[in-house]
């Protein structure tokens, strides 16, 4: 019986762990693409030298 509790304790540790990490990276991610892109806008407004 104590050996299901723990693994359950287990799993839902691990579980919010990687729902963190996969929050972090998508938010990572979404910063990384406005960077791209805010520079990509910015590349388009100067003129060519």
């Amino acid at each position: 019986m104590l050996g299901f509790y723990i693994m359950h304790r287990v799993e839902t540790s691990y579980k919010a762990r990687m729902e963190e990490r996969l929050r972090r990276y998508e938010a990572h991610m979404l910063a990384k693409a406005k960077e791209a892109h805010q520079l990509q806008d910015e590349a388009q407004l100067l003129p060519d030298s």
